[in-house]
């Protein structure tokens, strides 16, 4: 009897211990997330993000290109170093780790 309680008490423990490691894996962020990660890495190219206005989720392209690797494309409305408000288009290649939550930008372009 005391043989059973061991094997299924190793069991359980093996079965929790998989599903915490699996579960880090499984973690996929929303469109608002990606769209918010990219949005911070452009704003920091902008010479002026606070007078910024981004692209909605709907105006703005996310695509999956490969596991949580993303490419997210929009456009965003700035002032340049004159002052003047121009439109620029964005480009971002977001890495996602799903074990600490954070996002990584591996190429930020501004048309």
């Amino acid at each position: 009897m005391k043989k059973i309680f061991i094997l299924i008490g190793s069991l359980v423990l093996v079965l929790i211990v998989v599903k915490l490691f699996k579960g880090s894996e499984d973690v996929k962020p929303n469109s608002y997330s990606i769209l918010s990660a990219a949005e911070d890495f452009v704003k920091a190219k902008l010479k002026s993000s606070s007078t910024s206005e981004f692209s909605s989720l709907d105006e703005t392209s996310i695509i999956e290109t490969d596991p949580n690797v993303y490419e997210v494309r929009g456009f965003v409305d700035a002032q340049n170093s004159f002052g003047a408000q121009l439109k620029n288009n964005y480009y971002v290649r977001l890495h996602f780790s799903p074990y600490n939550k954070t996002y990584s930008a591996t190429d930020i372009k501004l048309e």
